[in-house]
């Protein structure tokens, strides 16, 4: 029973705080208007891509493979990797 009344608590709150960022204006814009203006800045945007970049690096030193990091939502960012050339088999059997 105490369960279900903290959830139901915690979903009482969730939705207050969407109605108060959404409807209650703080000076000329609402919360959420506040917070897309600010992630729109040129500034905000300067240090979202150096935290991509600095992501992507710290991602090659750890060792995670192309196909993780082409995965990514990022990977426009990152350069292609080297193309590999096919090396032929050479069967067991055969003696040069």
């Amino acid at each position: 029973m105490f369960k279900l009344l903290k959830l139901f608590a915690g979903l009482v709150g969730l939705a207050a705080f969407v109605w108060f960022g959404a409807n209650v204006p703080l000076g000329s814009q609402t919360l959420f208007q506040h917070l897309q203006a600010i992630g729109r800045t040129r500034e905000t945007q300067d240090l979202l891509m150096a935290r991509v970049k600095r992501r992507s690096r710290s991602s090659i030193r750890c060792g995670a493979s192309w196909r993780t990091r082409r995965r990514s939502r990022w990977a426009r960012l990152m350069p292609e990797p080297p193309r590999l050339r096919p090396t032929t088999f050479r069967s067991p059997t055969a003696s040069a």
